[in-house]
């Protein structure tokens, strides 16, 4: 074999061993051989908005929850116009068994664009066996720009997210 050819096929085998490493499963094996439910990848989630200034509101939202702890989440609503909230970045970690808690921030802006709070959103889920279904509870708090919890605006929610799988 020429030293190109050991070279392609050194970086095919190379390719192949990080396609195979970096694909999440729904389960990761841990000593004993049981397995654990995994948050990494996309949900749906139905959240219900039970206390605060939108208490009774249900939306829509889209969650990625990468390996390694981080979060982004499109929430669809929930804020009121002519208001806009950014795209929400967080960190998660798991807690315990099929527990997995994280904490979220969003910017809100005015019609202008300028930025007028932060909202900060914490959570507590539980896996279902399957792997593909989560429910929980949130609290949130909203601040102003310099930091400080506006009075009036923090609440609570319940959530629940099913798995976004390849059909």
């Amino acid at each position: 074999m020429t030293t190109k050819r050991i070279s392609l096929a050194l970086v095919a085998i190379a390719i192949t061993v990080i396609l195979i490493a970096g694909l999440d499963s729904r389960f990761s094996v841990k000593a004993g051989g049981e397995s654990a439910p995994q948050l990494e990848g996309s949900w749906v989630d139905d959240v219900a908005i039970v206390s605060g200034p939108s208490a009774g509101l249900t939306i829509k939202n889209l969650s990625t929850y990468s390996r390694g702890g981080g979060l982004v989440t499109l929430p669809a609503g929930g804020i009121p116009p002519p208001l806009q909230s950014s795209a929400g970045h967080g960190t998660w970690i798991h807690s315990d068994g099929r527990t997995f808690t994280d904490t979220t921030l969003f910017f809100i802006y005015d019609p202008a664009g300028q930025l007028i709070a932060t909202l900060k959103l914490h959570q507590s889920l539980t896996i279902d066996e399957g792997g593909d279904e989560y429910n929980g509870n949130s609290s949130f708090d909203v601040f102003d720009p310099a930091g400080n919890l506006i009075p009036g605006f923090s609440g609570c929610s319940t959530v629940h997210g099913r798995r976004i799988s390849v059909e």
